[in-house]
């Protein structure tokens, strides 16, 4: 089984955390492979820390430095790290390989892998989960009434990826839309395969909208909705903050710390845990947002920035 990230010195913890999910939960650990995509090469220590985690469960880890050549003329975004578009690649530059797991650094996964590796894709080049929160993408581009894939985990068959000749195509879609692009990759993937792609449930891909936006997925999803809140097989660690920031509002944030406690990133503390900190945390759970905002500036700039300094990082 193939597994695909791409992650840097700054989600290194993150995809420890991803990979010993994986082969925690995984029946036959030394079948799987992780190919860890990157622009740079990593730090010593985090090198050997994810390799140290593959080998206590006999899983080989190969890491795979892309040329930053690649890279030169997408479109920049202050919230993505130009690594996301790594997967992009992946398929050309291994083209034996005819299907891959993608998974993004900051998921955990609660069930065994090869259940994803065995799913039946329809025949479509990619099998992801919609996401109602992201569907305003479609409409910069002209779309109406249809669903938007999460990008953050995929079962691609790379060797349709490849007959399609999609990478030349993604990456021409992104260069040319670059004022349109605001999601990477993930808008380029939803619009080349407009309605054209395998949809499994949401429980392989629960993000933070599956709590927080609830209320906008279509009635039919009512009970699918629950189901995967309750029984998630993929935690993703997305919108805004991961665990490891003071402000993580997932209501999924402990199974992070679990694994974690696995790995050798374990003496990790949560930094930013101050006063103004923690009034401004339990402020956007227990006053309305309006009259949070009153109370926040009437205290001035500077109290202002102290409450927020951390605030999407």
């Amino acid at each position: 089984m193939n597994i695909v990230c791409a992650t840097d010195d700054n989600y290194s913890q993150h995809c420890a955390v991803m990979m010993c999910s994986v082969l925690e939960n995984s029946k036959q650990p030394q079948n799987i492979v992780f190919y860890i995509l990157v622009i740079e090469q990593l730090k010593d220590e985090n090198v050997e820390n994810l390799k140290q985690v593959g080998a206590r469960y006999g899983a080989p880890v190969q890491f795979v430095i892309l040329p930053k050549k690649y890279f030169e003329k997408l479109p920049y975004l202050n919230h993505l790290t130009m690594n996301a578009y790594s997967r992009l690649f992946f398929p050309d530059i291994f083209p034996n390989i005819n299907k891959i797991i993608y998974l993004d650094s900051d998921v955990v996964v609660e069930t065994d892998i090869e259940e994803l590796w065995n799913r039946d894709m329809n025949g479509k080049v990619v099998s992801a989960v919609y996401d109602v929160a992201l569907g305003m993408h479609y409409k910069w581009f002209g779309f109406k009434n249809a669903k938007y894939f999460n990008s953050g985990v995929m079962l691609i068959d790379t060797k349709m990826y490849r007959k399609l000749g999609l990478q030349t195509k993604l990456v021409d879609f992104l260069i040319k839309n670059k004022p349109k692009i605001g999601l990477g990759d993930q808008d380029a993937l939803d619009y080349l395969l407009y309605k054209d792609w395998d949809q499994m449930g949401l429980e392989w891909n629960v993000t933070g909208h599956l709590f927080e936006k609830s209320d906008e997925y279509p009635k039919e999803y009512k009970n699918e909705l629950k189901f995967a809140q309750k029984n998630p097989k993929i935690i993703h660690f997305t919108p805004r903050w991961k665990p490891t920031n003071y402000f993580c509002d997932h209501p999924l944030a402990s199974r992070y710390f679990y694994y974690l406690n696995l790995t050798p990133y374990k003496f990790f503390k949560i930094p930013n845990k101050t006063i103004p900190n923690f009034f401004y945390k339990w402020s956007k759970k227990l006053i309305p947002q309006k009259l949070k905002n009153i109370i926040i500036s009437s205290m001035g700039l500077g109290m202002k920035e102290k409450f927020k300094q951390f605030e999407g990082k």
